[in-house]
């Protein structure tokens, strides 16, 4: 039981204690709690001092603010009245600005008013002054021209509107012998009546329509009866845009009429030898073309070479040509021969035409009649006949002609071509290595120039050629022709066209040297007779 109670005591004792214990640690709590109040509490009045200082401090800026404002607000008053002052005093500038500018206007319109009169009056000056040069101008011409009309050999009449006549010069009196008087008696004062032209008064009239000067011409006689051809020259005097005389100026014109008759007749007798020249002309012509169809009759038909294949070009420069080309068949025993030329006789038209006549002739009878054979010894001989024929021995006839004459003579696989020349070449081309040669001849014409003996020695040329080789025998003509720079076609381009063409049908071969030929010359006038024989060998 004691112990017990000293057991409750003890617990009594430790609750005691423990309650101590947490009564100080409150008390404790409380007063950390007090502590921190007491330094809140002093925080708070140094905060409210604070707030009393900004108070006041706020307080004394609404005091300056509320004082500011008076002010601002008397200023804004005194710039209120300023403004409204100002506004007046801009309205009476505005004002007087705008009056400036009506006043400154005026001002303008007065000077623009007084500069156009100025321009009025230095105008009318102008004008004025220009009348007054005009008027010393036509007092000075009126003189000058009073001293021509006294003076000039001319007669000067002037017509009113109506024509009738006002007034003459001396150089009237005295072309026509009347003076003024006289001739208002006894011929009229009205040009419409006196005049002799049948046309007068359209005449009249369109020089004062047309305010021009019109000419026109009368034949007449004078007083004494002498022939007088006259000029008259009509001109209108202009006043105020308005035609109020004709002056009416006459030129004596009978040595122009007589030179006019003169040449007249001189025009009628040049017509007359004209026509007689005419007929002449068309009878020389006409013997021309029957001369052409003459010399056409010797030239051979080449339609009848069945032997050869051939072409011809044969361009005369005139109607008749000379230029010839000849060809025989020769049979002589067991020797067929084919003779082929081309003859370019001295000159052209009827002169060369009358030497191929006798060139043609001669050639005949050497080869056909005498039967010369040898092409050297045929030319030989051509020659001294021409220098007989022409009797060159006895005179200055120094006509002549160049040839080319070849020979050939068809053998079994070759023909065999013999050839002799005068001046020309003869070309001919071999099919085999595709080549063009050539071969010129003796460097002397046939006639022309007259020797003692007449030993002109002419060289024969033998060649053998095959099937489709080519002969070509020409005149000079194609290759002296010249363009329209003056510059000859010449025998190289020749030679450049024949190795071109020469593989190609003769008849091809023929068109392609006329074409270019053609192309060549363009406008040029053709210099001479043109002749080119070809021929192909079958």
């Amino acid at each position: 039981m004691l112990t017990e109670n000293n057991n409750n005591k003890n617990n009594i004792n430790n609750d005691s204690k423990y309650l101590a214990h947490l009564f100080f640690e409150e008390l404790e709590k409380l007063r950390q709690e007090n502590e921190k109040l007491s330094l809140e509490n002093i925080r708070m009045k140094k905060k409210i001092l604070q707030l009393e200082d900004e108070n006041e401090q706020r307080l004394a800026i609404e005091e300056e603010l509320k004082q500011f404002s008076e002010i601002i607000f008397q200023q804004k008053e005194s710039l209120a009245t300023a403004y409204e002052e100002l506004e007046i005093k801009t309205q009476k500038i505005s004002d007087a600005y705008t009056l400036l500018q009506q006043q400154e206007m005026e001002l303008k319109h007065k000077n623009d008013t007084m500069f156009k009169s100025e321009l009025v009056l230095k105008k009318a000056f102008t004008k004025l002054k220009e009348k007054e040069q005009l008027l010393l101008k036509v007092n000075e011409d009126l003189e000058n021209l009073s001293i021509v009309a006294r003076e000039t050999e001319n007669a000067i009449s002037i017509y009113e509107r109506n024509g009738k006549l006002i007034w003459f010069n001396e150089g009237f009196t005295k072309l026509y012998g009347y003076n003024f008087e006289d001739y208002i008696k006894k011929v009229g004062d009205n040009i419409f009546m006196t005049s002799v032209h049948p046309d007068i008064i359209n005449i009249f009239d369109y020089c004062i329509e047309n305010r021009k000067s019109t000419n026109y011409q009368i034949h007449e006689y004078s007083i004494t009866g002498r022939e007088i051809w006259s000029q008259i020259t009509l001109s209108p005097i202009v006043k105020e845009d308005k035609v109020v005389k004709i002056v009416a100026i006459e030129s004596d014109i009978r040595k122009i009429k007589r030179a006019e008759i003169e040449i007249e007749n001189q025009k009628i007798l040049l017509e007359n030898q004209n026509e007689i020249l005419k007929m002449q002309y068309e009878s020389i012509n006409a013997s021309i073309r029957y001369a052409q169809t003459l010399q056409q009759t010797i030239f051979p038909d080449l339609e009848k070479i069945n032997e050869f294949k051939t072409f011809l070009i044969f361009r005369p420069k005139n109607i008749v040509s000379g230029d010839f080309y000849w060809y025989s068949k020769i049979i002589d025993k067991e020797n067929k021969y084919f003779y082929f030329a081309v003859v370019d006789c001295t000159g052209h038209g009827v002169p060369g035409a009358f030497m191929s006549l006798v060139g043609n002739s001669l050639l005949n009878e050497i080869i056909n009649v005498k039967r010369l054979r040898e092409p050297s010894l045929i030319l030989h001989n051509l020659n001294k006949k021409i220098l007989r024929a022409l009797k060159q021995k006895f005179n200055e006839n120094t006509d002549g002609m160049d040839i080319a004459i070849v020979r050939l003579q068809k053998k079994k696989v070759y023909t065999t071509v013999t050839f002799a020349a005068a001046k020309r070449p003869l070309f001919y081309y071999l099919s085999y290595i595709n080549k063009l040669a050539i071969i010129n001849g003796t460097r002397r014409s046939i006639g022309g120039i007259s020797t003692e003996n007449n030993t002109v020695i002419f060289e024969n040329h033998t060649i053998e050629l095959s099937a489709d080789d080519c002969l070509y025998l020409s005149s000079d003509g194609y290759v002296d022709q010249n363009a329209a720079n003056r510059k000859r076609l010449g025998t190289p381009r020749l030679q450049e066209i024949l190795i071109t063409n020469a593989q190609k049908d003769m008849e091809d071969q023929k068109k392609y040297l006329e074409e270019f030929l053609f192309q060549y010359m363009q406008d040029e006038e053709q210099r001479d007779d043109i002749t080119i024989f070809g021929i192909k060998l079958v």
